[in-house]
């Protein structure tokens, strides 16, 4: 959850559900090239390929958890745009696996209809790398550029 904005709208994670042990770690002490924690998190990436970022604190942190909240807010945006206009940016598995995924589209194991809906951008279409191969991003998510800073700095972080 990115702010605590979200934990008063969503229900919190049910208690009787198992959940992993991940290790944590601190985005500000990464940035300021703290040894034992880039050793953590190389222990972490070598052993379980897994970690937790600790992103409150610093700038780039804080700015990242808005920017969380604002892509979930997004969301919500582009479920609300009229289906006509949604089927133009339809996922086309042949060409790109992005875009608008109704409901039914794909199938399952059985040969049965999925019950899955989701509209995919890929980190490219957010950060402006390639050409998009299927319909351009719908105004909602094109006009949210901001929230596409999340991705920028996930990039960053890591490079």
């Amino acid at each position: 959850m990115p702010t605590a904005k979200y934990f008063t709208i969503y229900s919190p994670f049910p208690n009787e559900v198992p959940v992993g042990d991940l290790p944590w770690v601190s985005l500000g002490k990464l940035l300021a090239n703290n040894d034992t924690e880039s050793e953590q998190l190389f222990q972490a990436c070598r052993e379980i390929r897994f970690f937790l970022v600790n992103l409150r604190g610093p700038r780039e942190g804080e700015t990242m958890l808005k920017d969380a909240e604002a892509t979930f807010d997004l969301s919500e945006k582009i479920y609300e745009i009229d289906k006509g206009e949604v089927v133009k940016h339809a996922f086309n598995p042949t060409g790109s696996l992005f875009g608008d995924k109704d409901v039914g589209r794909t199938k399952l194991e059985d040969g049965s209809p999925d019950s899955f809906e989701a509209y995919s951008l890929s980190q490219d279409d957010m950060l402006g790398i390639s050409p998009r191969n299927n319909a351009k991003i719908p105004r909602p998510t094109a006009r949210s550029c901001r929230v596409f800073s999340i991705t920028r700095m996930a990039s960053s972080a890591i490079s």
